[in-house]
């Protein structure tokens, strides 16, 4: 295909026609997160193949247009004009696992948790990734997940003080 994202869920459980018709319902929460988790993990691991990729070599006018999501038709309509969508990855944001501190602390303030897997919002982001199958093996629309950030990069307490002013 045009992807190497494209490429890794092609192989993956993930694009199961059979799947995705059940919302997941025929495979276990435990293996459904475990596949998100691998796939977080490979978007991680080749998070720089994935931005060369997207740039690409070739000059010409390339459309990042933020977190929102393109409808196909827009994308369909504005090929003659634009040589590249990028997109950021729906299914990405949908595979981050919260520590135990945040369940905790959103469970104490009586929030829902945010991180909580939900299969018809991973069913809707696949089928959304399936649908631009053509323009992405026509190297015309990539993929790459947004807010990837390598877990030892985060900052911990140590590297960002909380510092204050007493000052007005």
């Amino acid at each position: 295909m045009g992807s190497i994202l494209f490429d890794f869920l092609t192989e993956s459980v993930l694009f199961d026609p059979g799947h995705i018709e059940d919302q997941y319902v025929s495979l276990p929460d435990g293996e459904l997160t475990a596949v998100l988790q691998r796939y977080r993990d490979f978007c991680l691991s080749h998070q720089e193949e994935l931005i060369a990729e997207a740039v690409g070599t070739r000059s010409g006018f390339h459309v990042f247009p933020g977190t929102e999501w393109v409808h196909p038709n827009l994308l369909k309509q504005s090929a003659l004009y634009m040589d590249r969508y990028v997109l950021s990855d729906p299914l990405f944001p949908l595979t981050e696992q919260g520590n135990s501190y945040n369940r905790v602390m959103s469970s104490y303030l009586g929030y829902d948790d945010p991180y909580r897997l939900d299969k018809a919002r991973v069913t809707l982001a696949v089928k959304r990734l399936k649908n631009l199958t053509s323009m992405i093996a026509a190297d015309y629309v990539k993929c790459i997940p947004r807010g990837a950030r390598h877990p030892q990069s985060q900052p911990t307490s140590t590297q960002c003080p909380a510092r204050h002013s007493w000052r007005r």
